[in-house]
C-alpha cells in the first residue's frame, strides 16, 4: 500500500535512474574537451551497476531455491509415501487449518488442489520480497553512483587544463549535482523509512524464532527448510544493510575529495566557494529507518546479535 501510494515518486526516480538524468544535467560532461572524464566516470558507472545486477541474480536465484523448497520437500516426500504406500497423512505446504474440511483436506483432488494454492501463494510472496528489495537496491545504488560522479568531478575542478572560469563553474556544478543527490536521498527516506524499521523488528524476529525452531525441530526435512529460510532472512537483511553502507562510504569520501585536490594552486574566489562546498559535503548522509536506525553493516551486526541473545534466552526459558 505504501509503494502504491509512492507510485508516482518511484516512477519518477525509475525515469531519471534509467535516463541518467541527473548525468545529462551536468554541462561539464556534455563538452568534447572533458572526454577522458566522461570516460571514466562512464566506467565507474557501469562497473557499479555489473555488480548489482550480479547481486540481484543471486539474490533471485537464493529466494527462489527457499520457494522451492517449501514445496518441493513435501512433494517429494508426498511421492515417496505414495509409492511405498505408506499409510501417513498428506504433507502440505506450510501447517495450514481449513476451517471445515479438516476430515477432507487430504483426499483427491482437494489435496492437489490445496497444495497447489499454498505453493502458488509462497512463490507469490518470495516475488513480492524479490520486487521490494530489488527496487530498493537499485534507488540506493543509483544514490551511490551520485555520490561517486560527485567524487570524480570534484577532483576534476582543479585541471590545470581548465580556465579560471570553467573551474569555478564546475564548482558551481558540484554544488547542485550535490542538492540533487540529497533530494534523491530524502525522497529514498521518505518512501522506505517505516518499512526498513519494520524490516529490523521482523528481521530480529525472524532470525531468533527461526534458529528456535530449528534447535527444537526433530524433523529433518523441516530443519532444511527452515536453514534455508534463515540463510535468505540473513541475505536479505544484509541487501538493506550493505548499500546502506555504500551510501555513507561514497558521501563520506565527498569531504576528503574537496581537501585532496589542488586548491592551493586557484584563484582566491575559487577557494571561497570551494569552502562553502567543503561544509555542504560534510553533512551525515544516511539511509535510516525514522532516524531509529541507520541502515550499515554495524546495524546488521547489532541485528544479528540481539537475535542471537533472544535466542539464548528462549533457549534457557524451555530448558527450565
Amino acid at each position: 500500500m505504501r509503494l502504491h501510494h509512492f507510485s508516482k515518486d518511484i516512477r519518477t526516480m525509475l525515469e531519471q535512474m534509467e535516463t541518467h538524468h541527473f548525468l545529462k544535467e551536468i554541462k561539464f560532461l556534455k563538452s568534447n574537451d572533458n572526454r577522458d572524464a566522461f570516460q571514466r566516470i562512464d566506467r565507474s558507472v557501469k562497473a557499479k551497476w555489473k555488480e548489482v545486477n550480479l547481486n540481484l541474480r543471486l539474490y533471485s536465484f537464493s529466494v527462489a531455491i527457499v520457494a522451492a523448497s517449501y514445496s518441493i520437500v513435501p512433494a517429494v516426500i508426498n511421492l515417496v509415501n505414495l509409492i511405498q504406500a505408506n499409510d501417513v497423512p498428506k504433507r502440505f505446504v506450510y501447517k495450514t487449518y481449513y476451517p471445515y474440511m479438516e476430515q477432507l483436506k487430504n483426499t483427491s483432488p482437494l489435496h492437489e488442489l490445496f497444495f497447489c494454492s499454498e505453493s502458488l501463494s509462497g512463490f507469490t510472496t518470495f516475488a513480492g520480497v524479490i520486487a521490494f528489495d530489488g527496487l530498493y537496491v537499485l534507488l540506493t545504488m543509483h544514490l551511490v553512483t551520485l555520490f561517486r560522479t560527485l567524487n570524480d568531478i570534484v577532483k576534476e575542478t582543479t585541471n590545470e587544463s581548465l580556465t579560471e572560469d570553467q573551474k569555478l563553474f564546475l564548482l558551481r556544478e558540484c554544488i547542485l549535482h550535490h542538492t540533487r543527490a540529497l533530494d534523491f536521498l530524502k525522497r529514498i527516506n521518505r518512501i522506505f523509512s517505516p518499512i526498513l524499521l519494520m524490516q529490523v523488528f521482523t528481521s530480529t524476529s525472524i532470525i531468533c524464532v527461526i534458529a528456535f525452531h530449528v534447535k527444537a525441530s526433530g524433523n529433518d526435512s523441516q530443519i532444511l527448510v527452515m536453514i534455508l529460510y534463515l540463510i535468505a532472512a540473513l541475505y536479505q537483511l544484509l541487501q538493506f544493510c550493505w548499500y546502506g553502507q555504500r551510501v555513507q562510504n561514497e558521501s563520506l569520501q565527498l569531504p576528503k575529495s574537496v581537501y585532496e585536490c589542488y586548491w592551493y594552486r586557484c584563484a582566491r574566489k575559487f577557494k571561497s566557494t570551494l569552502n562553502i562546498v567543503l561544509l555542504d559535503v560534510q553533512k551525515t548522509v544516511d539511509i535510516s529507518a525514522y532516524g531509529l536506525f541507520v541502515m550499515s553493516l554495524e546495524t546488521y551486526l547489532t541485528i544479528v546479535r540481539t537475535a542471537a541473545s533472544y535466542f539464548t534466552a528462549l533457549q534457557t526459558l524451555t530448558e527450565e
